[in-house]
């Protein structure tokens, strides 16, 4: 009996800790991402630049171009944000 509560919560822990990695970012820092498509949508443009695109789950997203990171990417009209590092304080309200 003692065994299989050992089991089950090593069983358990394992999972937890497999979703924990899997919301990551690639850079491996714990920070999100902006998706690719936002990335996309500003690769021939410049900062300040009016655009749109498609997000991940189908709604199609008029934005603006910011520099984030290093990283020019389309931030949607009205997007709250998360204040993520690099990020223009015009661009989190």
């Amino acid at each position: 009996m003692k065994s299989l509560l050992i089991v089950t919560v090593c069983a358990s822990l394992l999972c937890l800790s497999g979703v924990a990695l899997a919301q990551k970012s690639s850079k491996g820092n714990g920070e999100r991402q902006p998706p690719k498509e936002a990335i996309a949508a500003c690769e021939s443009q410049s900062e300040g630049a009016s655009v749109s695109f498609t997000s991940p789950r189908g709604d199609t997203l008029n934005a603006t171009c910011v520099l984030i990171d290093e990283q020019l990417v389309a931030v949607p009209e009205g997007h709250k944000g998360r204040g993520g590092k690099g990020r223009p304080d015009d661009a989190t309200q």
